[in-house]
């Protein structure tokens, strides 16, 4: 199993799913300019669509040499889990990219310096392998810290910005055209004052959903929609105090040789969670979208995702409610081998313990990165299921 299939777009500045509106004239293309953008410490509240705060993000902006030198935070608890990043960027006079760094979850996932048009440096691969690479960058890249440069750009609608997105978290991999757009003047209500501020949108390159900006007349973002439940509102004081950590449902403990074993505790009754794993209208709540089980051993445990089209096949080996539930794992496009997963169940103070047991797992590279990636999928679908039972 593919982390990837299990992180879809949460771990990375870039995840969006708002709707960009068209310009009301057309496009008057221009380039923005470094020293309308603000130099300060900028705090910001996450929150989720209802307005509740889910974290918090800092942003430090400094002129230097006519350029900008950039620093972010970004720290929140949603509902899959935790999620920490800090990224860096050094933009020259010209607008022109010479570092970048991207940190996540309190790893350096890559770091490159920019020197004749090639951005040198190490950081993860597709693949998720850190190594050191070498890459050509088109003159107008600019990482995910771009968005800083819109205040630069002029409060008209119609104007617009276009510039080659790359990704930090992936060796500088370019992802294409990207274009900001000036949309219409709005007034936003932020701590209560009225404050006036230009919306922008970027557009991205195909198949890429869009972000919205909102930039006041001090040269700042004011608000930002990364998705269509998580927003970023600018406040006059500090927000780190809105981060909670929240340790993950499923944590790895002690296991034999080759196999996968996590634990954490739920609030339910063995029986009952028990349930969450082997009855469709609970199991689709949390994790797959569709299910096809037979709960008999020799029977089917079948789970799809429509989009992207993925099959997770299993044969239930045991089941006995609110104890044990053991079933075979193979997906339906992956070369791994089958494995196995066992689910014990136990009473605890507070509820029920579950134990995970997935495996074998060889010691081989590419079985030592399938289980680090099947590991981040019970993490992840661990704390969505926390948060199933939560409500």
């Amino acid at each position: 199993m593919k982390l990837a299939r299990l992180l879809p777009g949460l771990l990375l500045l870039v995840t969006a799913a708002s709707v960009l509106a068209e310009p009301a004239k057309e496009a008057k293309v221009i380039a923005p300019e470094l020293k309308n953008v603000t130099e300060g410490e900028f705090w910001y509240r996450l929150e989720d669509a209802a307005g509740k705060a889910v974290g918090y993000s800092r942003l430090r902006v400094n002129h230097v040499s006519g350029g900008l030198h950039l620093a972010w935070e970004m720290k929140m608890s949603l509902p899959s889990g935790g999620y920490e990043e800090a990224r860096t960027a050094i933009i020259e006079a010209d607008r022109k990219l010479k570092s970048g760094s991207y940190e996540r979850n309190g790893s350096m996932i890559c770091s490159a310096v920019v020197r004749d048009g090639k951005a040198s440096g190490e950081g993860h691969d597709k693949e998720g392998v850190r190594k050191a690479f070498e890459t050509a960058i088109p003159e107008d890249a600019q990482t995910g810290l771009g968005f800083v440069l819109i205040p630069g750009l002029p409060r008209e609608a119609g104007a617009a910005w276009t510039f080659t997105e790359i990704d930090e978290a992936q060796q500088f991999h370019n992802l294409g055209k990207s274009t900001v757009t000036c949309l219409v003047s709005e007034t936003l209500k932020i701590e209560g004052k009225d404050v006036k501020v230009w919306r922008y949108d970027i557009k991205r390159s195909a198949g890429k959903a869009p972000v919205s900006f909102w930039a006041d007349d001090a040269g700042r973002i004011a608000k930002a929609q990364w998705g269509p439940d998580l927003f970023q509102v600018i406040s006059e004081k500090s927000t780190k105090d809105l981060y909670k950590f929240v340790p993950d449902a499923l944590q790895e403990t002690a296991g034999a040789k080759g196999r996968l074993v996590m634990a954490g505790d739920f609030k339910a009754t063995p029986e009952k969670l028990y349930d969450w794993f082997t009855k469709d209208e609970l199991l689709k709540k949390w994790w797959p979208q569709r299910t096809d089980i037979e709960l008999k051993v020799g029977g089917k445990y079948h789970l799809f995702w429509d989009e992207p089209k993925w099959t997770l096949r299993g044969e239930i080996k045991a089941c006995e409610p609110g104890k044990k539930f053991t079933f075979t794992w193979k997906w339906d496009d992956a070369p791994e081998p089958e494995r196995t997963v066992e689910l014990t169940f136990e009473a605890a103070k507070d509820g029920c313990k579950l134990t995970v047991n997935h495996g074998p797992y060889g010691d081989s590279a590419e079985e030592k990165k399938a289980r680090e990636d099947v590991k981040g999928g019970w993490v992840y679908f661990g704390n969505m299921l926390r948060a199933e039972l939560s409500k």
